[in-house]
C-alpha cells in the first residue's frame, strides 16, 4: 500500500512540475511578446508583430493583435487625409470670404471719407452697415488664423532674432485708437532692447491677440508690461462678464461675453502658438481683474 502512495505521489509531483515548467516557459513567452507589442507600437513598425511561442492561443492572439493594428493604422491614415482635406476647404472658404469683405470695407471708407452720407438715418444705417462687415472681417481672420494653425503644425520655422521691445511697441500704436475712443486709462511700460530668437509672425500674433483682447473687454484700464522677457497684459472686466479662467485658451469659448465682441479664437490662436514655440502662457483672474502673462523665454 506504501508503495502504492509513493508511486501516486511521485506521479503527481511529476505533473506539477511539468506544469510548473510549463508555466515559466509561458510566463517568459508572455514576456518576449509583450516586448515585441511595446518596441512595434513605439517605432511604429509595420512589421507583424514577431511570436517565439507553439502555444496556439499565443498564435492566434499576436495574429488578432497585427489584424487591429493593421486596421487602427489604415483608419488612422485615412482620418488625417479627411482633416487635411477639410482644413485645406475652411482655409479656401475663409480665404474666398475674406476678399470681398476687404473690398467691401474699403468701399465704405471711401464712402465714410467722401461725407456724402448727410441724412442722419442713413449715417446710423451706414454706421450698423460699417460695423458688421468689420465683424465679419475679424471673424474670417480669425477662422483663417485656426485653419492655417491646424495646416501647419509640422510647418518648418523661420526663425530669427526678433526686437520684442519694438514688435510690442509697434502692437501697442495699432490699438491707440481703439483703447482711446473707449476713453480707457493705460498704464504702459516697455524695458527697451529685449531681444529674443524665435519666429516673427507668430511672435507678433501672440502680442496682437493679447493685446486685442485687452482692448475689447477692459471694463476702464489696461496695464501692458514689458520686463524682460515676460510680457503681462492686465485689464479690469466689467461685472457681467463672468467667465471660468480656466477655459479661457478654449476654442470658441467667450464665457458670459455676449454681442459682437469677438469669435472666441484669439486667445486659442495665442496658446497654439506659444505652446508650439515653447513659450509659457498663463492667465488669472482675481477682485475683477484678468491677466494674462506670456514668457518668451528665460
Amino acid at each position: 500500500m506504501e508503495i502504492v502512495w509513493i508511486i501516486i505521489c511521485s506521479v503527481l509531483f511529476l505533473i506539477a512540475l511539468i506544469l510548473f515548467v510549463r508555466l515559466v516557459i509561458l510566463k517568459k513567452q508572455i514576456r518576449d511578446f509583450s516586448k515585441d507589442v511595446k518596441y512595434s507600437v513605439e517605432h511604429d513598425s509595420k512589421e507583424p508583430v514577431k511570436v517565439s511561442s507553439r502555444d496556439k492561443d499565443i498564435i492566434v492572439l499576436a495574429k488578432a493583435l497585427d489584424e487591429h493594428v493593421d486596421k487602427a493604422r489604415n483608419e488612422y491614415a485615412s482620418y488625417v487625409k479627411d482633416r487635411e482635406r477639410i482644413n485645406y476647404l475652411v482655409s479656401g472658404i475663409s480665404h474666398d470670404f475674406r476678399t470681398p469683405l476687404t473690398s467691401s470695407l474699403g468701399y465704405i471708407q471711401l464712402i465714410e471719407k467722401s461725407g456724402e452720407i448727410k441724412d442722419p438715418k442713413n449715417a446710423e444705417y451706414f454706421r450698423i452697415i460699417k460695423d458688421k462687415n468689420n465683424y465679419l472681417k475679424m471673424l474670417s481672420d480669425d477662422f483663417f488664423d485656426v485653419s492655417k494653425l491646424a495646416l501647419n503644425k509640422e510647418r518648418a520655422k523661420d526663425i530669427k532674432e526678433i526686437d520684442l521691445s519694438r514688435v510690442v511697441e509697434e502692437e501697442l500704436l495699432q490699438y491707440y485708437d481703439r483703447i482711446n475712443d473707449r476713453d480707457l486709462k493705460t498704464d504702459i511700460s516697455v524695458d527697451k532692447g529685449i531681444r529674443i530668437m524665435s519666429e516673427p509672425l507668430d511672435v507678433t500674433r501672440i502680442t496682437d491677440n493679447i493685446l486685442s483682447n485687452a482692448s475689447k473687454y477692459a471694463a476702464t484700464f489696461i496695464s501692458v508690461r514689458l520686463s524682460g522677457k515676460k510680457f503681462t497684459v492686465t485689464n479690469d472686466i466689467q461685472p457681467e462678464n463672468d467667465f471660468e479662467i480656466e477655459r479661457v485658451f478654449e476654442l470658441f469659448y467667450q464665457g458670459g461675453v455676449r454681442g459682437q465682441k469677438g469669435s472666441g479664437v484669439g486667445l486659442y490662436v495665442v496658446k497654439c502658438l506659444a505652446e508650439d514655440l515653447g513659450f509659457e502662457i498663463s492667465a488669472k483672474k482675481e477682485n475683477g481683474v484678468f491677466e494674462i502673462t506670456c514668457l518668451f523665454g528665460e
